[in-house]
């Protein structure tokens, strides 16, 4: 790896690192890939089910609930992941709506 290219990469985790929603966002997917990769996705769904348990800052929760999306895609089961997206829509929606009163 040129320096040029180490130094951009170095600056790009800085910024993952001190952005909360962008290491959120990272952090789900890095688990996904972790676990998927391996053949584990239902581990990965283990891990990311039991944080939403205990989160819960709504954009975190929509980070973890793509990344479920994205395990339950791995092993074709749609309909789970499609659960997901729908709760991601019903969360979003009730903040929005309890934001607007």
């Amino acid at each position: 790896m040129r320096m040029t290219d180490r130094l951009e990469y170095v600056s790009n985790w800085r910024d993952v690192a001190f952005s909360t929603p962008h290491a959120v966002m990272m952090a789900t997917q890095s688990i996904v890939e972790l676990f998927v990769g391996r053949g584990e996705p239902q581990h990965a769904a283990q891990i990311l089910t039991k944080l939403l348990e205990s989160i819960e800052q709504l954009g975190s929760r929509t980070a973890i609930r793509f990344a479920l999306k994205d395990v339950y895609m791995a092993v074709d089961d749609v309909e789970q992941a499609a659960r997901q997206m729908t709760l991601v829509i019903q969360e979003n929606s009730r903040a929005l709506q309890e934001a607007s009163h």
